[in-house]
């Protein structure tokens, strides 16, 4: 699964089965050359095979990607239970509607900044609306954003309860398109603040 982020949100998700995985760095190289995208900002997760194909588009080509580990501990461990959860709750700020983007809105097109960005999703991506529609807002005992176990049969709460994992809550369907969607937007924020760094800086270098 991937999923391509513009400045105004999702240009092109494209799903594919691909028993022979080394079908997902041809994938990866058009897209990355269709759309011009910097290294910094095409992300993989970890796990499933997906640091050996970051590592072997570095060999190749010589490109740093950013390798994100889902299962992770997150970089705000007071905020988040884990690195998973932390990456869908920067998702989650990233689509709340803001003051700042209704009154884009309000403009025409012609008159919106050149700096101007948000994230939107098309209105023809049922599937991945379904998958973040449906996880819950879930606090840990110690007050950290949690979300439910993803593909376990059944996970148990912080009140040892039973409860659904998200494939269930899908029919059983795992969130492919919604954890694309969480990478692709994290790989994006980053090389954006990161290229934000380097315009500040440049004046500085001789």
């Amino acid at each position: 699964m991937w999923v391509v982020l513009g400045r105004f949100g999702v240009r092109e998700i494209v799903a594919k089965r691909t028993p022979d995985t080394s079908e997902i760095a041809g994938v990866t190289i058009r897209l990355m050359r269709r759309y011009d995208m910097a290294p910094g900002a095409v992300a993989f997760d970890a796990g499933g095979g997906g640091q050996q194909i970051a590592d072997g588009i570095r060999s190749r080509f010589g490109w740093q990607l950013r390798i994100v580990e889902f299962g992770g501990k997150s970089r705000q461990p007071a905020v988040y239970l884990n690195r998973r959860t932390e990456l869908y709750g920067e998702l989650r700020m990233a689509l709340e509607p803001t003051r700042r983007l209704r009154q884009m809105l309000a403009l025409p097109a012609k008159r919106w900044s050149s700096q101007q960005h948000c994230l939107s999703l098309p209105p023809d991506a049922g599937q991945l609306r379904e998958e973040l529609a449906v996880l819950p807002k879930c606090y840990d005992g110690d007050g950290r954003l949690r979300l439910p176990p993803k593909s376990r049969t059944w996970g148990v709460d912080d009140h040892g309860e039973r409860e659904a994992t998200v494939r269930e809550m899908l029919g059983g369907r795992s969130p492919d398109r919604a954890d694309a969607l969480a990478l692709a937007w994290h790989a994006w924020d980053y090389q954006r603040e990161r290229e934000k760094l380097m315009t500040v800086t440049r004046p500085l270098i001789f």
